[in-house]
């Protein structure tokens, strides 16, 4: 019997995320807020100031010191996700496509740009180009003249394509119920997607770090996948938790997760291949997240969300 037990405890271990017996889940508390008039999906920090993709309610721009709204635009489509190159903010505008703003002066933002022929959820730079997940294709926009934006390439995707990250030559695209694709920039089109992974729900983002994919997988949690040979990557451990994981961001061997109305998930992923659960904090719908030495939410129903740790 003795041995049946210690065999079902080492299956457990093994098989999830589980936070060690002596630890006690950490604290973290909302310290500040900034209410938005949209539906907050997506924020980018840069330097003094937040960067709200703000659904309906267009791009919201914060200054961090006061934490209030200096500046706002209205903008075609429903923004759902944001980027800050130099003096301009990219924009994934839903059905609207790409749009581009230039911020030179965050109290008087302009529209400068868009292309807007796919529907874009999700998007990254490198180099000269942003790399954009838009529904059932991977775009590459060349903004070598911002005011002028236009694709360079398109992929189509195995799934509807939510998120984006690039690492290198490769671009891994989230594609809701087909998991995880791999492109290889340095290919051309038709040879271009070179690696896949299902995942067990709907991956909605992608995080890559020192050789492993840090996967939102909406109701199936956090994957972790080891991607050092990205033509077959595979799951290595995986974490599950309560919420809908939209979005997932990864900074010193800590992966935070916008997790829906499960608030922020914070995942101890020192060992990749252990992950488990190292803190939360409720918030009414986080969908996504932002962390410098602080955390930055965006919470669908408030709008801008601080969160620090309890000491």
């Amino acid at each position: 019997m003795k041995k049946l037990v210690v065999v079902f405890i080492i299956v457990l271990l093994a098989s999830g995320c589980i936070t060690p017996p002596t630890e006690t889940i950490k604290e973290y508390i909302i310290t500040e807020r900034c209410t938005m008039p949209g539906y907050s999906r997506d924020v980018y920090i840069d330097g003094n100031y937040a960067y709200i993709a703000n659904g309906q309610g267009g791009l919201q721009i914060v200054n961090l010191d006061s934490l209030k709204i200096i500046s706002s635009v209205n903008l075609q489509g429903y923004i759902r996700g944001v980027i800050i190159v130099d003096t301009f903010a990219y924009l994934a505008a839903g059905s609207e496509g790409f749009a581009v703003v230039n911020i030179s002066d965050n109290y008087t933002p302009v529209s400068v740009g868009f292309d807007s022929w796919f529907t874009a959820y999700d998007l990254q730079f490198s180099g000269e180009f942003v790399y954009i997940a838009a529904s059932y294709w991977f775009i590459e926009e060349d903004i070598t003249h911002p005011d002028f934006p236009s694709y360079k390439r398109r992929c189509s995707t195995k799934g509807d394509a939510r998120g984006v990250y690039v690492d290198g030559r490769y671009v891994y695209v989230a594609c809701e119920e087909m998991g995880i694709m791999v492109i290889d920039l340095e290919n051309p089109d038709s040879l271009a997607r070179i690696g896949y992974c299902d995942t067990p729900s709907n991956a909605r983002d992608v995080f890559v770090s020192n050789g492993y994919a840090y996967v939102a997988d909406g109701n199936g949690g956090l994957h972790v996948l080891d991607v050092s040979e990205p033509e077959n990557l595979f799951i290595v451990a995986s974490c599950d938790f309560n919420g809908y994981a939209n979005k997932v961001f990864v900074k010193d061997n800590k992966a935070y997760v916008a997790a829906g109305d499960g608030g922020l998930k914070v995942l101890d992923v020192s060992n990749p291949g252990s992950p488990y659960l190292y803190g939360e904090c409720e918030t009414p719908y986080a969908s996504s997240v932002f962390v410098e030495s602080i955390i930055y939410i965006a919470d669908r129903d408030i709008g801008l969300l601080v969160i620090e740790p309890v000491d």
